[in-house]
């Protein structure tokens, strides 16, 4: 059962109305009637299992029972570096990167960016993205999900790599597994994505630079970069 947002902190024993577009999912997607139970995390991020005590035409009233634990974060929080690809792609992206708990995605222009993304269309498509976001962190029952940022190119994510203890770019010339990784010592990682016709090799020299960084093959098999980005963070997960 996925969880659904209050307006409020909750506590258990109170009644509390739910109403706007919460409370229209409950009552016309889901259908709730009075006696069921529904999950509601207040902005504390503290969640309860709630019963409906009354239903409205747009509104319902709900009574708090007890609160719920809700999921951890990984021991190594990942951020996800994502060149841009097409429109449909970017949001299995962002849905997979919620619930593969990404703390963090940015998006950016690379060299072999077919469609380049600006400022200020990032600024104008953002509210959509971050309701990806947000409905995937619902549904996997994630507590919150991850940030969105954006940086015009590569040079711009450099400057976030410094912070992390590891940077590791999809190569798929390198001989290097994510298995032969040390990651003992670790607690952020970077996860470099390309678009769909891969990084110019000007971009994998840029990044390799870098002391932190390292190349990282998944294998023979050419990934399409929605499928690499889900592979890299699912890797992650189990570091």
């Amino acid at each position: 059962m996925p969880y659904f947002l209050s307006p409020k902190n909750l506590e258990p024993g109170q009644a509390l109305e739910v109403g706007g577009d919460e409370a229209a999912h409950l009552l016309f997607a889901r259908r709730l009637k009075v006696g069921e139970q529904v999950k509601l995390q207040g902005p504390d991020e503290k969640r309860f299992l709630c019963e409906v005590l009354a239903v409205g035409k747009r509104t319902l009233k709900v009574l708090v029972k007890e609160n719920i634990p809700v999921p951890g974060e990984p021991r190594v929080l990942a951020k996800l570096f994502q060149a841009v690809v097409g429109q449909a792609a970017l949001d299995i992206i962002f849905q997979k990167a919620t619930e593969l708990q990404a703390e963090e995605v940015v998006i950016f222009n690379s060299q072999n960016t077919a469609n380049s993304v600006s400022r200020q269309k990032f600024e104008d498509k953002k509210n959509h993205w971050e309701k990806v976001l947000l409905e995937a962190a619902k549904q996997c029952e994630r507590v919150r999900p991850p940030k969105l940022l954006f940086c015009k190119n590569l040079e711009e994510c450099l400057e976030s790599f410094q912070d992390l203890d590891l940077v590791v770019l999809l190569d798929p010339e390198s001989s290097e597994k994510f298995k032969t990784l040390n990651t003992s010592n670790i607690k952020t990682l970077g996860l470099v994505i390309g678009p769909e016709g891969g990084f110019t090799q000007e971009e994998v020299a840029q990044v390799l630079s870098l002391p932190k960084a390292k190349g990282v093959s998944l294998g023979q098999v050419l990934l399409r970069a929605e499928t690499a980005a889900i592979s890299a963070l699912a890797l992650a997960q189990n570091l």
